[in-house]
């Protein structure tokens, strides 16, 4: 009873205390230095929901077609993520993050350690109000850092779908990528996508045909397993 009440409490301080991180990292570290190759990649999205991993893949998808050969590690929590992220070949290492820091302390303080550790060419934060996802990209050591917000510079951000949850990162990456001196991108988001493969498409299709008699008619599926009201 007192973790969860304590869990409750974090939950309403840490955003507060994170909110400015990162601010003017892009002033003091990378502005007018040269550009660096962009090989290995972080992508912070600590959470388990699954419409949120879902909301991911634009992202990826982006990131893997600008550049192809890179190499991504993942933190997520929740155990969902190697189903969602397998047919994504870039992806190395999908790191979990304990869901309740205080009950898993010590697991807790091992993922921002290895991201201490291990050396990144760029870390992307895909969630602006993620407490953790700031200060995992914050102790990153990495030259480049998206911290997952442009307010200060939101006259820059013309697109009228920005809010987009699944695409404000991509567009968050592409402002950031031009700042730096790559191309920019102008081509639309990609969609979510998980990749399946052919055998899991027909058996989704089996199923469906299971379940509903007439496929003349428009189908809405609902995951019952999601969390949160439907």
């Amino acid at each position: 009873m007192i973790l969860k009440k304590i869990n409750i409490v974090r939950k309403k301080l840490m955003p507060k205390l994170t909110q400015n991180i990162g601010e003017s990292h892009f002033k003091k570290k990378v502005l007018g230095t040269e550009k660096t190759k962009i090989n290995t990649i972080l992508i912070c999205r600590p959470n388990q929901r699954l419409g949120n991993l879902l909301l991911t893949t634009p992202l990826l998808q982006e990131v893997i077609t600008t550049f192809p050969d890179c190499k991504i590690d993942i933190i997520v929590k929740g155990n969902m993520a190697s189903q969602v992220f397998k047919e994504y070949k870039n992806i190395q290492d999908i790191i979990i993050l304990p869901r309740r820091p205080f009950n898993e302390l010590i697991n807790y303080l091992k993922v921002f350690f290895s991201v201490k550790i291990k050396k990144y060419d760029l870390v992307i934060n895909g969630e602006k109000e993620s407490s953790s996802g700031r200060i995992l990209t914050r102790l990153s050591r990495a030259k480049y850092k998206i911290f997952g917000s442009f307010e200060e510079q939101s006259s820059l951000i013309t697109e009228e779908d920005y809010q987009h949850m699944a695409k404000n990162n991509v567009y968050n990456l592409r402002y950031y990528l031009g700042k730096i001196g790559y191309s920019s991108n102008r081509n639309e988001v990609s969609g979510l996508d998980i990749k399946l493969t052919k055998s899991e498409t027909l058996n989704g299709k089996e199923t469906l045909d299971t379940l509903v008699s007439d496929l003349s008619k428009k189908t809405i599926l609902i995951f019952t397993y999601g969390t949160g009201y439907k």
